[in-house]
């Protein structure tokens, strides 16, 4: 059965948010984090960013270390103890991010936040009802990892291709040439991308542009053109049309509308 010491949901951290713990909680407790918005996070002794939707599961005592990247950090959280053995029959490795595709990132959300509304209301079977319902979330983010198979031997190249997606947005990515570097034609390459993330390489690249751009609209008085061409964009005029795409508003009243809200 598991025990669950202290949780949140939708907890929202500013841009100078950092965790940096050598020996994590300890012996007597796990960490587990699905963090929501683009973040630093130290895995292995390097950093990298990691992209929104990662869910991580800390071992006892291992090193925990993320931080903010951007204007805001938005996680849900839990620490908790459980059978030693319980990640044994899971595909979840500790102290490994897992990339949750975005069609269930509302099902992971959903069940994380009844987690939190049962413990919260300390109700008389509430123990054994949160064990159960944390046991299914592992079961579902589980099932989400990549199966050894098909595209498995890719799995590792395709993540490090998205933390430099994400890492370097103004960098003129074009999908024929990244699909060279794997040695497989344009097709086969997407199809393994999305079949891996839930979302196009295109995709992706155009969200790490939006994401870069929208921290130098609120963080810095550049031009319109200026934050175009440190994001990857030949030009303020496309740079506009696909932030709107994706925003659902102009640039410029991004950045008025969120200024002023601060």
């Amino acid at each position: 059965m598991f025990e669950i010491f202290c949780m949140g949901c939708d907890d929202a951290e500013d841009a100078g948010f950092e965790v940096d713990r050598p020996n994590g909680w300890g012996a007597g407790c796990y960490l587990l984090l699905f963090i929501k918005t683009q973040a630093y996070m130290t895995v292995g002794g390097v950093e990298r960013i990691i992209p929104p939707n990662t869910f991580i599961v800390y071992n006892k005592c291992s090193h925990h270390k993320y931080r903010a990247c951007g204007d805001v950090y938005i996680n849900d959280w839990m620490e908790f103890d459980g059978p030693n053995n319980f990640m044994d029959r899971l595909s979840i490795r500790f102290d490994t991010p897992v990339f949750v595709k975005s069609e269930h990132e509302k099902e992971i959300s959903s069940v994380f936040r009844m987690i939190s509304d049962t413990f919260h209301s300390r109700g008389r079977r509430g123990l054994e009802t949160c064990s159960l319902l944390l046991g299914a979330m592992l079961n579902m983010v589980s099932d989400l990892c990549p199966a050894e198979g098909k595209y498995g031997r890719y799995h590792d190249e395709l993540l490090e291709l998205r933390r430099e997606i994400y890492g370097s947005p103004e960098k003129d990515w074009r999908i024929p040439e990244i699909a060279d570097r794997f040695h497989l034609n344009k097709s086969y390459f997407q199809e393994i991308y999305k079949k891996t993330f839930g979302t196009s390489c295109g995709t992706d690249i155009i969200n790490s542009r939006v994401e870069c751009a929208k921290g130098a609209l609120l963080n810095t008085d550049r031009s319109m053109s200026e934050i175009a061409d440190m994001c990857g964009y030949g030009s303020a005029v496309h740079f506009s049309r696909q932030f709107v795409r994706v925003a659902g508003c102009p640039p410029t009243s991004f950045r008025k509308k969120y200024r002023t809200e601060r």
